[in-house]
């Protein structure tokens, strides 16, 4: 039998075909099993009685039932504008969507609907690639065919190419931005009894955003949280010199004290943030 290489594949985020480094979306279920007051038959392995062992095998965890289904999993991917704005917003307000991944094995493909977000992180250090690592939730998935060709251009992200805009006017060495949306999946029984033991809903949690933005700095760069500290803008800005797109969104954030680093080397300031309000803008 002849293998198919692994690498052959694409990834479809609401329609939007991306080219994907790792993706390991999968649908998780657990058994279950359950101790029993009568009988020790689920917890030793022989003797059924106290006082001696006879050598004879008892029967295990006969008691048992399957465990709820959910789809979760990650998926990362270099960045370009238009993958950073769609999933940006995905995980801004939530919505479902539907994932497909097809692969070069008798082109197979996997769907996924009813999917959410639940993390998001944004990375781009100067020198390499930005890139996007997204956790999903989903609530079905089904195999079928489906092509995994596709021969369309696209222009990578360079990390020149982001610019952030923030209180520092300092050289940026290196930006996270993390996006967490805390997804609960929510099972219901009797007449509202979910499919297949999947999620009936999947509710998005509180949002907690946060990041840290690394500065090259000199002199004085010291900054504290006091009674005086409020809400500040910052602007994420990506450009697409190509096909001209651009995203551009700010957040509303509130600035950490600047974490001074103690090394041999070029002088690396920390900034973290931590969104606040809207933090990822209306």
């Amino acid at each position: 039998m002849a293998l198919k290489a692994g690498f052959i594949g694409l990834c479809g985020i609401d329609g939007l075909k991306v080219r994907v480094t790792s993706f390991n979306v999968n649908v998780k279920q657990e058994v279950q099993f359950y101790d029993h007051i009568i009988g020790l038959r689920d917890s030793i392995p022989s003797g059924l009685l106290p006082k001696r062992d006879d050598g004879s095998l008892n029967e295990q965890r006969t008691f048992w039932r399957p465990g709820v289904k959910i789809c979760s999993g990650s998926i990362s991917f270099p960045a370009t504008v238009a993958n950073l704005d769609k999933t940006f917003d995905l995980v801004k307000r939530g919505d479902d969507f539907t994932l497909t991944f097809s692969y070069s094995c008798d082109d197979v493909q996997r769907t996924f609907k009813y999917c959410k977000i639940n993390s998001f992180v944004l990375t781009a250090v100067a020198g390499e690639m930005p890139s996007i690592q997204i956790d999903i939730m989903g609530r079905s998935m089904k195999e079928s065919t489906g092509s995994h060709l596709w021969n369309g251009s696209q222009k990578l992200l360079t990390w020149d190419e982001i610019d952030i805009t923030s209180i520092s006017r300092n050289p940026v060495q290196m930006f996270t931005l993390t996006v967490k949306n805390n997804c609960l999946p929510i099972y219901t029984a009797g007449d509202n009894d979910s499919a297949e033991l999947f999620p009936r809903k999947i509710r998005v949690g509180m949002q907690h955003v946060d990041g840290i933005i690394v500065y090259y700095i000199k002199g004085k760069s010291y900054e504290d949280l006091d009674k005086n500290t409020g809400s500040e803008s910052m602007k994420i800005k990506a450009t697409d010199s190509c096909e001209s797109k651009t995203f551009n969104e700010t957040l509303c954030v509130v600035y950490k004290p600047i974490e001074r680093a103690s090394n041999i080397g070029a002088l690396l300031h920390t900034l973290p943030f931590v969104g606040v309000g809207k933090a990822l803008g209306s």
